[in-house]
């Protein structure tokens, strides 16, 4: 009996089955030391369970999930665990919707939508550094595909092609939305099309 309470969760208990074996004469050194180191254990449920506490109100799975087992070990009060165990639920699904969302995003030209995903992923701890590789990688490459697109769009509305030409180089290399590409294109068609119009005419004036 007193071996099992050693392994219990039970400070009272514990307690008990020393006295009933220190009783009858069933205890010896060693099983005196290992209650002694259990009592001690049960001493560290005040703060274990303060622990548990701001690990619910928390949002690190690993840390959470960590500290309840400890609870559970030393006995921490059931309400407290069934909360724990509860938000641990919780956060798991939090953390497996963030990466879905992160992953989601990435496949997207949607900038802020990608770098809120990715802020969601790291603040639940959701995204491993593999995968926070990948997206910090790939928000770079939108936002310099942002960058360049900045610099193409007013291009448009001007008249020097070769401004144009030069903007929509700088475009494809950073794979600007295919969208803004075909519009430089044709811009640059248009555009090419009034300097042959212009030059012809240019032609017909001096004959």
């Amino acid at each position: 009996a007193l071996e099992s309470a050693i392994v219990g969760h039970s400070e009272d208990n514990l307690r008990e089955a020393l006295n009933s074996a220190r009783t009858v004469g069933a205890s010896n050194p060693t099983l005196e030391g290992l209650a002694a180191e259990r009592f001690n254990d049960f001493k560290q449920r005040p703060q274990v369970k303060k622990e548990l506490v701001a690990a619910i109100e928390g949002v690190n799975l690993a840390v959470l999930t960590k500290t309840l087992v400890i609870a559970e070990d030393l006995g921490v009060d059931q309400p407290t665990v069934a909360l724990a165990t509860a938000r641990a639920q919780t956060l798991k699904q939090m953390m497996d919707d963030a990466e879905q969302n992160l992953r989601a995003a990435m496949t997207t030209r949607h900038t802020d939508l990608l770098r809120k995903a990715l802020d969601e992923a790291i603040r639940l701890y959701a995204a491993d550094q593999q995968l926070q590789t990948s997206a910090q990688e790939r928000l770079q490459h939108l936002i310099k595909a942002d960058t360049a697109a900045d610099a193409l769009i007013p291009a448009l509305s001007g008249v020097n092609l070769k401004d144009l030409q030069l903007h929509l180089q700088v475009a494809i290399e950073n794979d600007v939305s295919p969208v803004i590409l075909q519009k430089a294109e044709d811009r640059v068609a248009e555009l090419t099309q009034m300097m042959a119009e212009i030059g012809r005419a240019s032609c017909r004036e001096r004959v």
